[in-house]
């Protein structure tokens, strides 16, 4: 989580935003990151992570996607389902 506030995601460091902005910042970025890692767990919890992500592949015992990536994603998931109408959903589940 660390690695992204840096260089490797946000570039919090190259934002040039003063301490008190900096600060409302961060706290926002926490909150998120905590919301989609919840929503991922409770995803996981439920069992329906195969539907909101792509397919899992084990490497050495480890799992491909964290909670905070399903969480993430589900977001989008239903963001597509939102695009199609009912009636091609109903028509493939035929």
């Amino acid at each position: 989580m660390f690695r992204n506030f840096k260089s490797g995601g946000y570039s919090l460091e190259g934002s040039q935003l003063a301490p008190q902005y900096l600060s409302k910042l961060i706290i926002v970025i926490a909150i998120a990151y905590t919301s989609a890692t919840l929503q991922g767990k409770k995803i996981k919890d439920m069992g329906i992570q195969k539907y909101v992500t792509r397919p899992e592949k084990r490497y050495k015992g480890q799992r491909r996607h964290s909670s905070f990536y399903v969480g993430q994603h589900f977001y989008h998931w239903l963001q597509l389902h939102q695009m199609f109408p009912k009636k091609y959903r109903r028509a493939n589940a035929n």
